[in-house]
């Protein structure tokens, strides 16, 4: 089984990140965005698949290189590129609201270069805390909402460099 654009629902035909949450849905990341696939348990069923593809109506689509499920909290975080091929990257979260199939319910929330960094992002995972570890070209952040997408103020970050005890700067 291959699946493209033109097969598929795919938003785009280069993947770069994929998630499976716990029901067994796909969070697929590519060059034009967001897509979700349903496949109902039985990936090779085709004629029953639901996709979807997510589309932030404040930010133009673009390429996504990481996404990381807060199923806890019923969130999508990605990261994308501003300004493809380059690859400074900024985050974004989509709340689906307990029903990605309902776009009514969704709420968006970008973090900027200034508040995320400007490099690139390789990957994004989410501890049992809710706590977003972001692997990034300058080193690893780590970002806490404390729960409370939508308001900023206390949020907290830290960000390690190999002085701080990383191998490396590229994580």
């Amino acid at each position: 089984l291959h699946l493209t654009t033109a097969s598929s629902g795919l938003a785009g035909d280069s993947i770069s990140a994929i998630v499976v949450d716990a029901t067994g849905r796909k969070w697929i990341g590519t060059e034009h965005g967001l897509s979700f696939l349903d496949d109902h348990g039985d990936p090779f069923d085709t004629d029953h698949y639901t996709w979807l593809t997510f589309t932030d109506p404040h930010v133009p689509v673009k390429p996504v290189l990481a996404v990381a499920l807060d199923e806890t909290r019923h969130q999508v975080w990605m990261a994308y590129s501003t300004q493809w091929p380059e690859v400074y990257a900024v985050g974004v979260v989509l709340d689906y609201g307990r029903t990605p199939e309902d776009p009514s319910d969704d709420v968006w929330q970008e973090f900027t270069q200034a508040e995320m960094g400007s490099a690139s992002v390789s990957s994004i995972t989410i501890d049992a805390a809710g706590r977003k570890w972001i692997c990034r070209w300058d080193g690893l952040t780590v970002l806490d909402d404390h729960g409370t997408l939508l308001d900023k103020t206390d949020d907290e970050r830290a960000h390690f460099i190999p002085y701080d005890g990383l191998p490396d700067f590229v994580v």
